[in-house]
């Protein structure tokens, strides 16, 4: 009987080793089948990312050309609207009584094209002399994917003016539809207006900026940084000669509601150049 006892105890023994041996072998093969065994021994071990499935073409998208019902989109490249540099003038507008009248837009891009500022005045026509009647800032933004529609936001003396309006481009012809919400064109009864480009001429260019001062003037980055803190622009309806040419007077200021206070004065030649006064001695200064 006691050698029994001995070779069961014998037995018992080997067997729970038999079990540590079998158990120590399965754990090093779990770990080889993930990490090679690292991934519980080596604190510097890092999990290995797993390959995208997702297509190189999906990487970056091209907002600037974007295509919808095989049509190409138009948005714009940074600056102005469609790229085309400078306004858009309408002066084949009436009045009510039948005056001439005129408009002119100036639509801003940023810098990555998306749709920013806009500038928009216009007044009676007195052959080539413009009675400017109103000057509003504001923003737009597009109203669908091709860049046709725009929805719009106006500051006037009266609060702000909202709507949307539809364009139909053709060369350098641009057509306005009124569509829904406020009238976008004021002091007319026009729903529709044909406008044409009106280039901004660089400063000292050698051509005639005659009837496009305040355009010029738009066209200032200290002024458009004014206009967006704020501040309003007028036509003092004044000259002055500054270096044998006359230059037409603009003032940018705070307009209240009872009084438009002047804070800044600009004068604009006829070949595109742009002072500022000093308003400590009262002299010209190109800017």
């Amino acid at each position: 009987m006691g050698k029994k006892r001995k070779t069961g105890k014998k037995e018992g023994m080997l067997l729970t080793i038999l079990v540590l041996f079998c158990t120590f072998l399965t754990g090093c093969d779990l770990l080889d089948i993930k990490d090679g065994g690292l991934g519980m021994t080596n604190p510097d071990y890092v999990e290995p990312e797993e390959k995208s499935t997702t297509s190189a073409h999906t990487e970056s998208l091209d907002l600037g050309e974007s295509k919808k019902g095989g049509t190409t989109s138009r948005l714009t490249e940074a600056g102005y609207l469609y790229g085309m540099e400078g306004s858009w003038y309408c002066d084949s507008a009436k009045t009510d009584a039948g005056e001439p009248y005129f408009y002119s837009i100036t639509f801003m891009t940023g810098e990555d094209g998306v749709p920013s500022d806009m500038w928009y005045y216009g007044g009676l026509l007195n052959g080539e002399m413009e009675d400017i009647r109103f000057f509003w800032d504001g923003y737009y933004a597009y109203g669908d994917s091709l860049g046709e529609s725009l929805e719009f936001c106006l500051n006037t003396p009266d609060g702000t003016r909202n709507g949307t309006i539809w364009l139909e481009l053709e060369g350098d012809c641009l057509t306005i539809h009124e569509m829904e919400g406020e009238a976008f064109f004021p002091f007319t009864s026009g729903s529709v207006e044909k406008f044409y480009l009106h280039p901004v001429a660089a400063a000292g260019e050698n051509c005639d900026c005659f009837g496009n001062e305040m355009d010029v003037l738009l066209a200032q980055p200290e002024v458009q940084e004014r206009l967006e803190q704020g501040m309003a622009i007028r036509d003092v309806d004044s000259m002055d000669t500054i270096q044998s040419e006359v230059c037409v007077i603009f003032a940018l200021g705070t307009d209240h509601s009872d009084q438009f206070v002047a804070e800044y004065y600009y004068a604009v030649s006829p070949f595109g150049l742009v002072y500022r006064m000093d308003y400590l001695t009262g002299e010209w200064e190109p800017i």
